[in-house]
């Protein structure tokens, strides 16, 4: 996750863990756990798309919320998860993956997974939630 604070990861949350989370425990007792870590940006967007590409929001153009990166600027990009699939992992996207506000093209989500499973966030009949709504059926 991009975006988990300590208290939700029962190995970081000490005291305050508000949830039991064995298998990411694991993962984290064997492999690597960062205590100290920075983001590009605190928006998530360009944060994510970060990730991705390996370039900073001032680089891949997206600063902000309501910007998109235009289809086709992204084409020559080394990626994330093209780069681990080729080196045999099985890659995938589950749940928000909000990378543009752009919904007309697929192909900025592909970015070499081999499984996208997006889902709409979990409060159902909120007034507020329910505006984001239209931006999690992509």
């Amino acid at each position: 996750s991009d975006q988990t604070r300590p208290d939700a990861l029962s190995r970081a949350g000490g005291e305050r863990t508000i949830a039991e989370t064995p298998n990411l425990d694991r993962i984290a007792a064997e492999g690597a756990a960062f205590r100290n870590a920075w983001t590009s940006t605190p928006i998530c967007t360009p944060a994510r798309v970060a990730l991705l590409t390996g370039r900073s929001p001032w680089r891949h153009g997206m600063r902000g919320y309501g910007n998109y990166v235009a289809p086709g600027s992204y084409s020559d990009w080394l990626e994330l998860p093209a780069t681990m699939k080729r080196a045999g992992y099985y890659t995938s996207v589950v749940g928000k993956n909000h990378y543009s506000y752009n919904t007309t093209s697929m192909q900025f989500f592909n970015h070499g997974f081999d499984e996208i499973k997006l889902y709409e966030g979990l409060l159902e009949n909120d007034p507020f939630a329910d505006s984001f709504a239209v931006l999690d059926t992509y």
